[in-house]
């Protein structure tokens, strides 16, 4: 993983007028900011360009038109065009599941450190907000509710209440107005698309809800029918007793007497 780039926003962070942790925090609250800007660099902003490039419903309907908004004939054609097939070939050899199921893997390990931090604050680094919530929220505020994004990204972020609450709380709190809401799916395919995603993510979640008290219930049932077989067995061979099989192929005595 190229880590440059985020070196750099590191070294900046005094520069962009938010907090800068790099000051007065531990080596290791430093560690970690140059960890997760590489891991938003590297997972999420791909699963950013992809939902707003790659995809056919969103650039067809969305991307292209904003693009091309302001440019004249016949750049407002060639100038999208060009621009969506140099980020494909950015993802030759990457399925669309696979960028989704990495943005879903940094949902999950961002939710988990939001959490452990919560008794320093209700940001990743304290307080208040740090350049890392900043980039994390323009990716997740972007997935949430931009018109372009995929259904399984949103699925996947909705399955995440703590983050969702906390860009929810960034949008009020620094910019002061509620976090918008992505648009109705209009598109059959999306539409489809959204509500396999649903169906997948409530599979996973029933899933993952089977308790411990659940599991041992079915070992102990598990391991009793394995007793019992066991103990049947046991039976039959120590008590000497065993299975008599007949062969009766369907000739009488009578019949051998005749003939």
């Amino acid at each position: 993983m190229d880590t440059a780039p985020s070196y750099r926003l590191y070294k900046w962070v005094p520069n962009w007028g938010l907090p800068s942790i790099s000051a007065a925090c531990i080596q290791v609250e430093k560690a970690e900011l140059l960890a997760f800007t590489a891991l938003v660099e590297a997972k999420l902003e791909p699963a950013t360009l992809y939902t707003t490039w790659c995809e056919a419903e969103s650039y067809n309907r969305h991307t292209r038109a904003a693009y091309a908004a302001g440019l004249p004939l016949p750049l407002n054609y060639w100038l999208p065009w060009n621009q969506r097939r140099a980020i494909m070939r950015k993802f030759e050899g990457t399925t669309q599941a696979q960028v989704y199921e990495d943005a879903g893997r940094v949902y999950a390990a961002l939710e988990e450190q939001l959490r452990s931090n919560s008794v320093k604050g209700s940001y990743f680094f304290g307080s208040r907000p740090s350049s890392l919530d900043a980039a994390i929220f323009a990716h997740l505020a972007f997935h949430h509710g931009a018109p372009v994004s995929a259904p399984e990204l949103r699925q996947k972020l909705a399955g995440h209440p703590t983050l969702v609450a906390y860009v929810e709380r960034i949008s009020r709190e620094v910019f002061s107005a509620p976090l918008p809401t992505a648009p109705p799916m209009t598109s059959t395919a999306w539409a489809q698309r959204a509500e396999e995603a649903s169906t997948s993510s409530q599979a996973q979640r029933e899933k993952k809800e089977l308790s411990a008290k659940d599991k041992e219930w079915r070992r102990g049932n598990q391991m009793w029918l394995a007793g019992a077989g066991l103990a049947i067995a046991a039976y039959f061979l120590l008590s000497g007793q065993y299975i008599q099989f007949t062969t009766d192929f369907g000739y009488d005595e009578d019949e051998d007497d005749d003939q």
